[in-house]
């Protein structure tokens, strides 16, 4: 995407201004001006316009906040544009270019890649404020490779103070060892109230085994944990002597290894290499002096076959003179037959023209036909001037004659035209009209509306329910106020919400209690429990049985026959009392036998039975707070029916009652709307009428027909119109034709007077040329064309003479240079090569020529050979002296290695690699043993695993093995009898007593499961953010860091070569820069804060070139970062910018003047600068 123009037609302090960005490409863009020129509130109308005008707007103190407008050209990559205007609403706010079209904003979202205003912020917008957070950020985070790369693309400069936040939320949630935070603080409550449950609840015999158990089973795992370290130590122990012994055996080998080559000296690791390349390099150097001295002996042979002349090289400029003018020569001697011929030519061409001239054919009498310049100059002037003078005296006569005829043709016309009426009164009533704008259509329009509302108001009418009767009445209606209707709403809909809830929480405690009864239903089914109600009455009778056993056992006492009867048919019916007392002390017993067989039964039954009771008051409780809820809900009804009995209405809801006041609201405005409507329908035509009685009245004054009561306004307008042009047009004709009489009548005298002197220049030009031509022997009424070919004729005479003259003197030229070089070449012939007197002379010098040209080819090679000569006696003794360097290297070598000869050096390497990877191993496994020996000595730890027994290791491992299996899992049943016995403390746990407790308990639960989820999801969030940056640097670090590199480089105008992506103490991926040596890196935190932010703009524009490489090129928005940058720092930072302007567009906006000056200076092409000055100007 890019802008291409941005209007400011109402935003801020500006009004009607323009910022246009031209450029076929993208281009660098840079904006100027001064404080307060508005330069914030252009940055805040391009995010605007893109995004939308804030609810809260600070741009609207000059324009209001309806007419606040941004406008926009923009255009995608394809080159479609759009054009549009942002206008401050909720919805419908992006307009088409007249301010009415409403335009999808999905178009704008194609055009910015479907991104929010955060990401475009963040990603392409950037100022000072953030530069300076992203370089504190940078020098804080201590060159995080991960976590800077990803600030720099998010655009998120202040990335480490968000994952601190993260991580100091979450420790204000939990920290494992803390006692303050919410979680911590919430976990010591619920211990709490678990411990007063704990305390509340029932202690029986059957709890008391159990516990007893816990703890045994407990003490036991605590017994095992220790057979197990002990077992698990010796297991170690023996494991490290197993492992030990092979590394001690190979120790004991290399020892006696070691033995044998003790005497070998150890070389240098390059020692072998050292020795072939020795070998190599003197082998070569031997080889090259061999090639040298037969390349000599080959030189000095070939230079002794040349035959050199030193006579013909001491005369090789005169030789090579006369070769050069030997081609001269040959073509002089060649033209001169061709130059002959032409002379004579020349001369009969002159001869032939004399003849024409009624002359003898003697060229020496052509002289006399020469005419002096000032002859030939009047002759050819009067010449010139005949066709001259004779066009003007017709064209004299012939301008005449049509301006005779033109006068007659005005004066005919102007009497034949009519007088024109006075329509000035007709005009200004005509203006008057007008001045009411189209009458006729504003009625035909004012009744279209009127219709048309008469429709729609109908219509609503027809669909308003609930009411019946004419608009007007229903204009009238008293209604209900909008607050009455929410009052009452609000009400109804508040008790309907507490007669449901009641309702949903009565139904919840009859569910409830539902299964706690089928739970009580169950275990008596099961086999009734018994209660300690139960054992207290089979004990009254037992006693009650006691007694009446003592009653009968005394004599002064008699029992009471009745209940002895009773107690014997209840426990013993076929027996007597002592039976019966003894069946009812077995039932106490048994009874009691059971409470304890079956505790855990009499606790649930007992929790159960007090559950049930608790439900049963909490169930009564409930149903008695709903009839008066239902009574109040039935009053507030009741009142609203009564609201709108007035009315004859029988309301609904008053959420739909809300709707109908509403339809009733519209309606009611569509009457008003309606009458006003019909006051202008009839307004227009009463205003129409009136003006058309004022146009008859002038149309009749006039002598025109008026206009009949029916006929359109317009229509009288347009025949107004027409006589008023046609009335116009003939003054207008009339004007004209006068005028023109005016001006044509002078010109006639003075066409008159131009044919008279025409006719006398004519006359006098006769009479000098009839002087002029007679010295031509030519009669005064000869022709000016046949003046002209005579003297034509005498010129070409004269040519001819001359050219004649030149040819002669060239012929005579030839013959006096060959004669001379004839002469020199015989005497340089008579000295070199007598030889070639006898040949021509061109054949001679060509020979000559050849002759010196073979002798200095020989002498060229002479030259080289000798050269190549001196070369290779050079590398001859270059070889020499290399022979004896290498051997003198193989020798040192020897002595180094203690051999006699070269050759039995690579021996003695063998023996030194071999003794230096023994040593090597036996380095190794002694390290291996010092670690196996536990901090042990070493030689007392080899000695101690000397004297073991390899099978015997063997087998104690397998036996320790054994016993530790075997006490995991004596272990294991362990855990399962203390989890076991665990479970069957918690099932025995009463609740009855407890419930205070566990309400407690369930909102430290409800607390802390709020706060976990919390603490997950700021852990979950700290730990994506990290994995995100991970990622982000797996992802970048490569070609983004290779970019960045040279870009911070550049920046830092080379005190940084670039950066390298390095470890930190702790094993961390870290960034550092790179000093021009290559060899010192600096940290971040070793860098100032300036270069702090360059890091972090470097890092930035890399990352803007990589998502711009792959994606919809979005504008770079750029707010005066350079501030605090000197000069030479700025240029390289706007340069960077200049080369982001081939990708994307870039925008800078800035107070500083002197950025501006630094771009113009540096850059070149696809610079813009901008001002926002006022008037607002723009230039490149």
């Amino acid at each position: 995407m890019k802008i291409c123009q941005l209007d400011l037609i109402a935003f801020g302090h500006f009004t009607d201004v323009t910022l246009s960005f031209p450029s076929e490409a993208h281009g660098l863009h840079i904006v100027c001006g001064p404080n307060e020129a508005g330069k914030s509130s252009s940055l805040r109308a391009l995010r605007q316009l893109l995004f939308g005008i804030p609810h809260t707007s600070t741009d609207a103190y000059i324009h209001s906040n309806q007419s606040l407008r941004i406008g926009a050209r923009l255009q995608d990559s394809d080159g479609q544009p759009l054009v549009c205007i942002r206008r401050k609403g909720r919805t419908k706010t992006l307009r088409g270019a007249d301010d009415v079209e409403v335009l999808d904003p999905a178009q704008l979202q194609v055009m910015l890649g479907n991104m929010d205003e955060a990401t475009f912020s963040q990603r392409f917008g950037i100022d000072y404020d953030e530069l300076r957070r992203g370089g504190k950020a940078v020098a804080q985070g201590g060159g995080d490779l991960g976590e800077m790369l990803f600030a720099a693309g998010a655009g998120v400069a202040d990335l480490g103070q968000i994952q601190q936040g993260l991580v100091d939320e979450a420790s204000d949630l939990f920290l494992p060892k803390g006692s303050k935070p919410a979680i911590n603080s919430a976990l010591a409550k619920l211990k709490e109230a678990r411990r007063d449950i704990s305390r509340s609840q029932l202690l029986t015999s059957a709890w008391v085994q159990h516990d007893k158990a816990l703890r045994t089973a407990e003490k036991r795992q605590e017994e095992i944990d220790l057979e197990l370290r002990d077992r698990r130590t010796q297991q170690s122990r023996w494991d490290r002597m197993g492992k030990a012994l092979p590394l001690i055996a190979r120790r004991h080998g290399l020892q006696k290894q070691l033995s044998t080559v003790v005497d070998a000296a150890l070389l240098p690791e390059d020692f072998s290499g050292n020795r072939r390349e020795a070998c190599t390099q003197l082998a070569n150097a031997q080889q090259a002096k061999l090639s040298a001295e037969k390349a000599c002996e080959n030189l000095r042979a070939s230079i002794a076959k040349l035959d050199i002349s030193e006579e013909l090289l001491a005369h090789r400029s005169a030789i090579t003179s006369l070769h050069t003018e030997l081609g001269s020569f040959q073509k002089a001697t060649k033209d001169r037959p061709g130059l002959a011929v032409l002379l004579q030519q020349y001369e009969r061409q002159a001869q032939a023209i004399l003849q024409e001239l009624g002359r003898q054919p003697d060229l020496q009498q052509a002289s006399e036909l020469q005419l002096k310049r000032a002859q030939r100059q009047k002759i050819q002037s009067l010449a010139g001037d005949c066709k001259a003078l004779l066009n003007a005296q017709h064209a004299a006569e012939a301008a005449l004659g049509e301006l005779r005829g033109e006068l007659q043709e005005l004066e005919s016309q102007f009497s034949d035209t009519a007088e024109p009426l006075d329509t000035s009164e007709l005009k200004r009533v005509m203006r008057q009209v007008q001045k009411h704008g189209d009458l006729d259509e504003q009625c035909a329009e004012a009744q279209d509306d009127l219709r048309r509302l008469q429709t729609d108001a109908e219509i609503d009418l027809q669909k308003l329910r609930l009411w019946s009767g004419p608009l007007d009445e229903l204009e009238r209606l008293p209604v209900p106020a909008s607050e009455t209707v929410e009052r009452f709403e609000n009400g109804i809909s508040d008790t309907q919400a507490k007669i449901a809830s009641l309702t949903q929480r009565i139904e919840e405690l009859r569910q409830t209690l539902q299964k706690l009864t089928q739970n009580l239903e169950r275990l008596r089914l099961e086999q009734d429990v018994p209660s300690e109600d139960d054992l207290s009455r089979a004990r009254e009778l037992r006693d009650e049985g006691w007694k009446l056993v003592l009653q009968s056992w005394r004599a002064d006492t008699a029992a009471d026959e009745e209940q002895c009867a009773a107690f014997v048919a209840q426990f013993a019916p076929h027996g007597d009392l002592p039976r019966a007392f003894q069946a009812a002390i077995e039932a106490a017993d048994q009874l009691s036998d059971r409470l304890r067989r079956e505790a855990d039964r009499v606790a649930e039954k007992a929790k159960l039975t007090a559950d049930q009771q608790e439900l049963v008051r909490r169930l009564e409780e409930q149903q008695s707070n709903l009839p008066p809820l239902e009574q109040e809900l039935e009053k507030l009804h009741d009142e609203w029916r009564s609201l709108w009995r007035p009315l004859r209405i029988e309301p609904l809801s008053p959420r739909e009652m809300r709707s109908w006041l509403g339809q009733q609201a519209a309606l009611a405005q569509a009457a008003a709307a309606l009458r006003k409507r019909r006051e202008t329908v009839e307004t227009l035509q009463a205003e129409r009428d009136e003006q058309r009685i004022v146009l008859n009245q002038v149309l009749q004054a006039l002598g025109q027909m008026p206009a009949g009561i029916d006929e359109p306004l317009a229509t009288v307008l347009l025949r107004c119109e027409d006589l008023v042009a046609e009335n116009e047009k003939l003054a207008s004709e009339r004007r004209v034709v006068a005028q023109k009489l005016r001006e044509l009548r002078p010109k006639l005298t003075r066409r008159k007077d131009a044919a008279a002197e025409a006719q006398a220049a004519v006359e006098l030009w006769r009479t000098q040329w009839a002087s002029a031509v007679a010295q031509l022997g030519l009669e005064g009424d000869a022709e000016p064309a046949v003046a002209n070919s005579v003297i034509e004729s005498i010129d070409e005479l004269l040519s001819l003479i001359e050219k004649g003259e030149d040819t002669r003197h060239r012929i005579a030229g030839i013959d006096r240079d060959a004669e001379q070089f004839a002469t020199v070449v015989s005497g340089l012939l008579s000295q070199l090569a007598t030889d070639l007197l006898e040949l021509p002379v061109e054949q001679a010098v060509a020979d000559l020529y050849d002759r010196l040209e073979a002798t200095g080819k020989a002498q060229t090679k002479c030259d080289g050979w000798s050269e190549q000569l001196q070369q290779e006696e050079a590398k001859r003794a270059n070889a020499a002296a290399q022979v004896l360097h290498w051997q003198s290297a193989l020798q040192a070598m020897c002595r180094e290695a203690g051999c006699e000869s070269p050759e039995e050096l690579p021996a003695a390497e063998l023996r030194s690699t071999t003794k230096r990877e023994w040593e090597s191993e036996l380095l190794a496994i002694d390290e291996q043993l010092v670690t196996l020996a536990g901090g042990m000595p070493l030689e007392e730890f080899i000695a101690d695993a000397g004297q073991q027994d390899p099978d015997q290791v063997n087998a104690h491992l397998d036996a320790l093995k054994d016993e530790i299996g075997q006490l995991e899992q004596r272990k294991s049943d362990e855990s399962e009898t203390i989890g076991a016995e665990r479970t069957e403390l918690r099932r025995m746990d009463g609740s009855g007593l407890a419930a205070e407790a566990q309400t407690q308990a369930e909102h430290c639960l409800a607390q802390i499961r709020s706060d976990a989820e919390q603490y997950i999801r700021l852990r979950l969030a700290s730990a994506v953010l990290r994995k995100s940056i991970e990622r982000f640097r797996e992802q970048n670090k490569d070609p983004v860091l290779l970019r960045a590199s040279e870009l911070f480089s550049e920046l830092t105008l080379g005190s940084f070569v670039g950066l390298r992506a390095d470890y930190d103490e702790k094993g961390n991926p870290v960034l550092v820069g790179v000093r021009p040596d290559g060899k010192r890196s600096v940290g971040v935190e070793g860098m100032s804060e300036g270069t702090c932010d360059q890091l972090y703009l470097a890092l930035r524009l890399s990352l803007l070139e990589s998502y711009l490489g792959q994606r919809e090129p979005i504008p770079f928005i750029v707010d005066d970062i350079l501030v605090m940058f000197d000069d030479d720092r700025a240029v390289a930072a706007l340069r960077a910018l200049h080369r982001l302007a081939e990708q994307t567009q870039v925008i800078y906006f800035t107070h500083h003047e002197h950025i501006v000056h630094l771009a113009r200076q540096h850059l070149g092409d696809r610079l813009f600068t901008h001002r926002l000055d006022s008037p607002l100007d723009s230039s490149r």
